[in-house]
């Protein structure tokens, strides 16, 4: 039978989401069921909001719930199983189902990101789902589908920080507080957080930042060559992630990373993690002379299945304080507060709808 469930719903021509109530059907083939204990709120969503669009959109794409029931020739997950819910799929064949709805007034709502989570259910692929053991299964996990797998991943799988080294992260929201607990679980030596806010940088050394920059009050390439200052006068980290990504921050980003030595070493990495803007860029002349090297990390791992459980348990060994990452919390109904919230900076570590 239908389960009805309040979903936050945004039309073309506006930037404000209303809650309606729908009617879900029951899971078809490969689909299942979830009711949620909590969303998270990401920074990507503002450029979703924001974007041009034609159609009515559902959004939000990182949850923790409640498996309520699945549709035929469901394997992944069983009714009762408490799952994280991600924008990444799991491996198979085929493309994934995307989720979409119809509304009360028959108007078809789709999504942007295969899946919605901005709702008290969610109906969706199977393959966006993964099993989260029940200890660490509550409404902050949530953030394990995005924020802790985006953050975590770029410091543990894209750029494989070794003990001994020294990291700079830009950027001290949900993502980079994940990549800045991951560094210290890396044994960095130097953990540099940069923000603008000084209550975010605060949050970043109970996380794990060694030092702190604020880009509000310092010059930050000033302070961080201070920082990163070697005996032997040469500067820099040997990794820099931007989790912010304008065109500001990836220019100071790019020359924070430390310049190799002709004939003798490489320089330093840059991992771009927030999603810029069309046309901004690194400078190849920088990459080049500096023998450094750049990349992008969206913290796609190879399956799901295995990453996210394997985040999980680090938090449940406390390398990771998802109750300390969440410093937000949001009824669905005030889900345009907490968007405002985000877009003004207002959002200390990661905000998250809560239901339960």
């Amino acid at each position: 039978m239908p389960t009805e469930a309040q979903v936050a719903v945004l039309r073309a021509g506006t930037s404000d989401l209303v809650i309606e109530t729908v009617d879900l059907p029951e899971p078809g083939p490969g689909q299942i069921l979830v009711r949620n204990l909590g969303a998270g709120v990401c920074h990507s969503q503002l450029h979703e909001i924001h974007a041009a669009r034609q159609q009515t959109f559902l959004l939000g794409h990182e949850a923790c719930g409640i498996v309520e029931a699945v549709g035929p020739g469901v394997t992944a997950v069983a009714p009762a199983d408490r799952v994280s819910v991600s924008w990444v799929p799991r491996p198979g064949e085929g493309t994934p189902w995307r989720a979409g709805i119809t509304l009360r007034n028959g108007e078809y709502a789709s999504t942007d990101e295969m899946v919605f989570t901005w709702a008290t259910h969610s109906l969706i692929d199977q393959r966006y789902v993964v099993v989260i053991p029940d200890a660490v299964a509550s409404d902050a996990a949530a953030v394990l589908g995005c924020a802790v797998l985006t953050g975590a991943s770029a410091v543990a799988r894209t750029a494989r920080v070794r003990a001994g080294t020294s990291v700079v992260v830009w950027g001290a929201g949900g993502v980079g507080l994940s990549a800045i607990a991951a560094a210290r679980r890396a044994h960095a030596a130097l953990i540099v957080a940069v923000d603008v806010s000084a209550d975010k940088l605060e949050l970043a050394r109970a996380f794990g930042a060694t030092h702190t920059v604020d880009a509000s009050s310092a010059e930050p390439l000033h302070s961080l060559r201070e920082i990163t200052a070697q005996p032997d006068g040469s500067t820099g980290a040997d990794y820099v992630f931007d989790c912010v990504a304008t065109q500001s921050t990836l220019d100071t980003a790019l020359s924070t990373v430390r310049r190799g030595v002709l004939g003798r070493s490489r320089g330093g990495q840059l991992v771009i993690v927030g999603v810029p803007a069309p046309g901004v860029g690194v400078s190849a002349r920088d990459l080049l002379i500096g023998q450094k090297t750049a990349t992008a990390s969206l913290g796609v791992p190879d399956d799901i299945a295995t990453v996210i459980p394997e985040l999980a348990r680090w938090c449940a060994d406390g390398d990771i304080d998802l109750n300390a990452l969440v410093t937000d919390r949001y009824d669905l109904p005030e889900i345009n507060r907490a968007i405002d919230d985000l877009a003004h900076g207002r959002v200390r570590g990661r905000a998250i709808l809560t239901f339960t």
